[in-house]
């Protein structure tokens, strides 16, 4: 036995299904790899048992120094391997990749659209939300009051004052304290919106959450699915 006896085994077994449905030829399975003929199932067996760069060269060694060898003398995991390092079938990895894409590509197209339109649809409810902007309203006059009525912004700032922030600006709430060092803006419009519109608070905790965790796992499964 040339390859590690735990992996011929495992091979074996995989082998033994797919050698009855290409007539007990390794070289039928290498060309319907070839091919693209090979059905979904089957591949999906090969992939478990694609030869490593290590056990080619094992055999490929084995072959040279054994010229006149009766190949039968071979395990079924060992004549495998042979198969795949014969002429044509160097690159069987990656013809079980492109195989593999091209078998599922309608179905993962799908996916994603399907995620995408998902996502864009969580995103416009967002944006047409009054409770929503309400809360963004409100967060855009308390960074103008503090950046620019009583902050150190230009004259022509103080005038007009901010149109919009950008969300990563959020964060920035929690960093400016009252002089009590512990009270954040954050605390402030908390506290300033549970009195004049405690609304926004539902919508912020039922629809709003769920709809960016939404968002986050689509986006995360675009980015999964795409390999951005």
């Amino acid at each position: 036995m040339l390859i590690d006896s735990k992996r011929s085994h495992n091979m074996s077994i995989c082998l033994a299904p797919l050698l009855k449905h290409f007539e007990l030829s390794f070289e039928k399975i290498v060309d319907a790899i070839s091919d693209n003929s090979i059905s979904s199932d089957d591949l999906s067996v090969v992939q478990l048992i694609i030869p490593t760069a290590d056990e080619i060269s094992i055999i490929l060694d084995w072959k040279k120094k054994q010229k006149d060898a009766d190949i039968e003398v071979l395990g079924l995991a060992e004549r495998w391997v042979l198969a795949c390092s014969g002429e044509g079938a160097e690159n069987i990895k990656w013809m079980v990749e492109i195989n593999t894409f091209l078998q599922h590509y309608g179905e993962d197209l799908n996916q994603v659209r399907d995620r995408f339109n998902a996502m864009v649809s969580l995103c416009r409810r967002l944006q047409d939300n009054e409770k929503v902007r309400l809360l963004l309203k409100t967060i855009l006059s308390v960074g103008n009051l503090t950046n620019y009525e009583y902050g150190k912004g230009s004259s022509w700032q103080q005038k007009k004052g901010a149109t919009g922030f950008k969300v990563e600006s959020l964060a920035k709430l929690r960093e400016v304290k009252g002089k009590d060092g512990n009270t954040t803006l954050m605390h402030y419009l908390v506290e300033m919106l549970s009195q004049k519109a405690p609304e926004v608070f539902i919508v912020f905790l039922t629809e709003l959450t769920i709809a960016l965790m939404h968002i986050c796992s689509s986006w995360n499964c675009l980015k999964s699915s795409c390999r951005i």
